[in-house]
């Protein structure tokens, strides 16, 4: 899993030192995770002006492009998601590598780092649902909400849009 944007350039430590109070009012640092089975957007709350891109990651990233195996996930995953009675029958697709895994171990050390107070999670309810064993105790305890909902496969416009009309902060 390769990370881009602010966090590859100058890493997690960076939001350890971030403001804990404005105005004389403690701020809570909320990082919002959109992610999938292959990729992945991480969002900071910002104080007035909604959410910035702190991470993009993918799991296109360390495969190689265009296998056989690829594809079949994709369609698989794609038919997991729009068809409710296979939801209903089967279990969850596996992932189709360790992308899930990575990202919990990265957001597990985001936490010991105390990069973020608190912490929302979006994805299908098969992503949750792997990511849920992988996250540490302590990033359990500062989950402050999951929604499930597909959105890491929209651009940043379309993500920054659909989180200001469902989230409130």
């Amino acid at each position: 899993m390769k990370l881009s944007s602010i966090l590859a350039d100058k890493g997690i430590q960076i939001f350890g030192d971030e403001m804990k109070y404005h105005a004389v009012r403690e701020v809570t640092r909320i990082w919002i995770v959109v992610a999938d089975q292959e990729k992945a957007h991480v969002y900071r709350k910002i104080i007035a002006d909604g959410v910035a891109l702190i991470a993009t990651a993918s799991a296109a990233e360390t495969k190689q492009a265009g296998s056989a195996h690829t594809a079949y996930a994709r369609a698989r995953s794609l038919l997991y998601r729009t068809n409710r009675h296979v939801r209903q029958s089967y279990p969850a697709p596996a992932p189709t590598d360790d992308f899930l895994q990575k990202l919990a171990g990265w957001l597990n050390e985001a936490e010991q780092e105390n990069a973020f107070d608190r912490l929302v999670l979006i994805a299908p309810a098969h992503t949750l649902n792997a990511l849920r064993p992988v996250l540490s105790e302590k990033a359990h305890e500062r989950i402050m909400t999951e929604l499930d909902k597909d959105m890491a496969g929209l651009s940043d416009e379309d993500i920054r849009s659909q989180l200001a009309e469902i989230i409130r902060f």
